[in-house]
């Protein structure tokens, strides 16, 4: 996994995410915009600054966003990401999925199921991360944690 240290202004980001409309997705955690869903027109200036930068970093195009609440206390189990779609080929997964924490606290983890749990700093954009292999979340901790979640294009027409 690579770990890239983001620009933004963190507490302007904050400003921007707390503003949306987030609803249960079905695993306790709350959701402001859906997976495979695109991006968003009316979204802050932060957000889309934050956008841009993982996409300059990576040279590549972001085609979707998440942001994602997750609540004190919550818990996701071991679950896969089905909705992206897989690569021309039919193999691996095209899409390079890359997380930026805006808040957290020291007890909030993403695991993957064959792998030790990580603590993913604010601040830090954490990718690729493979969600197409079960993975969970959780916040043991008394602060929520809030993250933008953008999925990048890395298939490459060559």
């Amino acid at each position: 996994m690579i770990v890239l240290k983001s620009q933004i202004d963190l507490q302007k980001l904050h400003a921007d995410v707390k503003q949306l409309d987030y609803h249960m997705d079905g695993s306790g955690a709350l959701m402001a915009f859906g997976p495979s869903m695109g991006i968003p027109s009316i979204i802050g200036p932060y957000i889309q600054d934050a956008i841009k930068e993982i996409s300059e970093y990576r040279n590549l195009t972001a085609l979707h966003l998440m942001i994602n609440k997750l609540p004190t206390r919550c818990y996701v189990p071991f679950h896969i990401d089905t909705l992206i779609p897989t690569s021309k080929q039919g193999k691996d997964p095209h899409l390079e999925r890359w997380h930026l924490p805006v808040i957290t606290n020291l007890e909030c983890f993403w695991q993957n199921l064959d792998e030790e749990p990580i603590h993913f700093q604010a601040g830090m954009w954490y990718g690729p991360v493979r969600y197409w292999v079960p993975h969970s979340v959780w916040n043991a901790g008394n602060i929520k944690r809030i993250h933008l979640v953008v999925d990048l294009d890395s298939e490459r027409v060559e």
